[in-house]
Formats: structure tokens, sequence, C-alpha cells
């Protein structure tokens, strides 16, 4: 335990959920929501109004809690336990459980053969880096793993082989979580890649609104409803990329997203928005459209890794990252500046990969990705057609970008 906390994954487990409250002196917010994973409602950390509380002592012989306040949690899920002592020297106990998506996700590509067979041996390899790197969750067969472009056979696989790469190269670790993109045109086809997901082992799904015809608000809300309602047990993340969906979800419609249909949904994806966006007010703004969920289960991360940092600086839980797929201590050295809430070093440590980042706005990051792990020699791989690989001086300027980042040996 540090800083009066203790941090990590866990192997706390509850069959409920207590929350202890001093009556005067409750716990300071935690600096960052990145660093213990959980934000206090502001109505559990205000002295003013105050809570009606009942006295209640903690099982811990490390502290005794004169109150208490009850929320519930299935058995099984993550917590954590905190600690905060008064002047008078009374120490309360604060358990909270932890967010399913937390941290550093990392989205690897999925190399395929070129008769389109889906590169297992390759595959394996990228997730068992980040296993190893000790990523807090894996994205797969996100936009970065060309979901859009496989067949339910070829994410099936990818799946399968994801999950028993995770379970293999744990190694009594904790495991990270497994994210499976689901999105497809049709909500009948989403319902059966989540079951298929579900079953391979996915913790959650990552729904996006795919179409061709452009989908209204109503439309969408009702495309998570049924696929939510139909595979209940898969918790589902919605996947906002409005650059290739076409698709824009406004606050109102995550409000209703999130209130409506409950702990069936728990996180957003959403992109850092423009230069000049007030970060930490947009933030604010989303999680109380959330509401007090966004304090419990429901997690606001943020993608676009070349402008990612005000967003997480801002209040962001989560980075969803394309290059952390790839080179997630570098990733993970940055939240850890975020958490710390020192803005200087994470942009410094942003600004490091700023000729990464130059290649990836210019030509995007999935085309970018590949050309990484081809120089790399993680795979010999490339995007599924139509899709091309990165022209000659393109990808030399990749190639020169990873020597000037101190990612590749010259």
């Amino acid at each position: 335990m540090a800083g009066g906390r203790v941090t990590g994954s866990g192997s706390h487990k509850l069959h409920s959920l207590t929350r202890y409250i001093p009556h005067s002196h409750p716990p300071t917010r935690p600096h960052h929501p990145l660093t213990t994973h959980l934000s206090i409602p502001p109505a559990l950390t205000s002295a003013s109004p105050r809570i009606p509380l009942t006295h209640r002592p903690t099982d811990s012989p490390q502290a005794h809690a004169n109150t208490a306040a009850q929320v519930d949690i299935r058995d099984g899920k993550e917590i954590q336990v905190f600690f905060a002592k008064e002047p008078g020297g009374l120490c309360y106990c604060f358990h909270q459980r932890l967010k399913l998506i937390r941290g550093l996700s990392a989205f690897p590509i999925t190399p395929q053969a070129p008769d389109g067979t889906i590169d297992t041996v390759g595959l394996a390899k990228l997730v068992a880096r980040l296993v190893t790197a000790r990523v807090d969750s894996i994205g797969l067969l996100g936009s970065t793993g060309t979901y859009a472009y496989l067949s339910r056979e070829q994410r099936r696989v990818a799946v399968q082989t994801a999950a028993a790469t995770i379970a293999a190269a744990s190694e009594g670790h904790p495991k990270p979580k497994l994210l499976v993109g689901i999105g497809h045109i049709r909500t009948d086809a989403c319902i059966d890649l989540a079951a298929d997901a579900l079953a391979a082992g996915a913790d959650a799904a990552l729904l996006a609104p795919v179409s061709y015809t452009p989908l209204l608000d109503e439309e969408v809300f009702q495309h998570f409803a049924a696929v939510a309602a139909a595979v209940p047990l898969l918790p589902l993340v919605i996947y906002s990329n409005p650059s290739t969906t076409k698709f824009e979800f406004s606050d109102v419609l995550v409000e209703r997203l999130a209130k409506e249909l409950g702990t069936s949904v728990i996180g957003l994806k959403r992109g850092g928005g423009p230069d000049g966006t007030d970060h930490a007010a947009a933030h604010r703004a989303l999680a109380d459209a959330v509401g007090v969920r966004s304090s419990i289960d429901f997690t606001l991360g943020y993608a676009g890794d070349w402008r990612v940092i005000g967003p997480l600086l801002g209040g962001g839980e989560a980075w969803f990252s394309v290059i952390g797929g790839i080179f997630p201590e570098r990733c993970q050295a940055i939240l850890e500046a975020v958490q710390d809430n020192d803005a200087a070093k994470a942009r410094a440590l942003s600004d490091q990969l700023q000729p990464i980042w130059d290649t990836m706005a210019a030509t995007g990051s999935l085309r970018v990705a590949y050309s990484i792990c081809n120089i790399l020699g993680l795979v010999n791989a490339a995007p599924p057609r139509p899709l091309l690989p990165l022209p000659r001086e393109l990808h030399d300027a990749v190639h020169a970008a990873l020597l000037t980042c101190g990612l590749l040996d010259a």
C-alpha cells in the first residue's frame, strides 16, 4: 500500500461493497482518477450537506470506521481499499470497486497471411508483449485491428488466439481485460459477434455504430439496446470514431445509453477533440451527463494518440492507444506522469514521440501501425485489401521517425 491506498488490479473479493465515510474529515478526492482508478462522488466527499450515516466498524483491525454507506457490487468484481486518518487518530477504511476499464488500453493490429487467414502466431506475439508489459486492457479488433474487414470466423479465431495468449502469458499476474470489437453494419450480426466474443473469453465489447446509410440517434440507441438484451453478460463500451463511422455521439445520447441501459454499457471511447478544446470542461460536462455512474462503474476514456494528453490531464480515466499496442512502456510512462499531475512531464514525454504522431496524423494510425510492426520484425503483414501498405517514401518516413524517437536501433 502506497500513499494510504491499495493499488493495482487487486484480489479482494467481496459479496457486497461497503464504503466507509467519516463524520467530519472525509478523504480528499484522489488527485487524478488514473491514480486509483476511482472517483468518489462529490456528495460522498463533501461535508455539506452531510449524508445521514450509521455507526459501523470495519472488519479490518487496521481501521475502525464508525460510519458506513452501502454500495452494491456483484460477486467477484475487483475492489480497491484505502484508508483516511483523522487528526484525532481515527482511521477509516474505504472500499471501492475498480472500474473494468482504466489506465492503458492497448490496441494491436490483427495480422493476416496473404490468403486472408489470421496469422495466429504473429497475433499471439503482439498480445504476449502487451501482457508482459502489464497493460490494463487489450483492445482487440478495434479500428487498428481492422474489425470491419474481417469475417465472423476470422474474428472468432482472433479472439480465441488473444484469450489463450493472455491466459498463458499472465503467469499468475492479474490478466489484462480483453475488449473486443463487435461492430458490424447489421444489428443481428453484432449480436452473433458479441456471443462469439463472450464465449471466447472477452471481458467487454467495443460497439461502433457502423453503417452505410447514416444512422440517427434513435437507431443507434436501439442498436445498443438490442445487443445488450441479447448478450447481457457482455458489457458494452461505446466506441466513438466519427472519422470512420461518420456518426458523432452527443453527450445527450451518451447520457441516455448510460442511464437507460445501466450496467450493460460501462464506458465511452472518444476522441480528444480539436486543438483549443477546454478538455477539463468537456470532461466535466460529459461526467455530469453520465451522472453518478461516472464515479462508480462508467469509464470516460480517450483516443487519438497525438492529441490525447489534454483529455487525460483533463480527467480522462483510460487511454485507448494505437501506439500503446506496440510500445506500451512509452505510453505507461506518459500515464504515470498524468497520474502524478505532472502536466509538464506528460507533455514532454509525448513530445518525444512527435515524429510518430506526425506520421499518424498525416497518413492514418492504422497504416503507420502496420509499418512499425513490420519494421520491428514483429510480423510480416499488410492491411486487408482494399487498404494498401504505406508507399515506400512514407514507410521510410516512419522508419526515420522511429530512429528519431529512439524506438529503433540505428
